[in-house]
């Protein structure tokens, strides 16, 4: 993940992790790596806000997406 736009009115913090896999019956303990993207408003902000973030696939292609909060 990439931070294109910041917000304007607050901040954001990227945290990572690992998250079950789902319902595999092969590998039911098998965890995948996973990204959390948190947004904080400034003290005594009320609106809305905005980041635009790019994201690269395993597949090489980057994605562009502007997310209004």
């Amino acid at each position: 993940i990439r931070l294109v736009q910041t917000p304007r009115n607050g901040s954001l913090v990227v945290r990572t992790g690992e998250t079950p896999a789902g319902q595999l019956k092969r590998c039911p303990t098998l965890k995948v790596p996973v990204l959390g993207v948190f947004y904080e408003a400034n003290a005594g902000f009320t609106g809305a806000d905005e980041v635009v973030i790019e994201i690269r696939r395993a597949d090489g292609k980057v994605q562009t997406q502007a997310i209004k909060i």
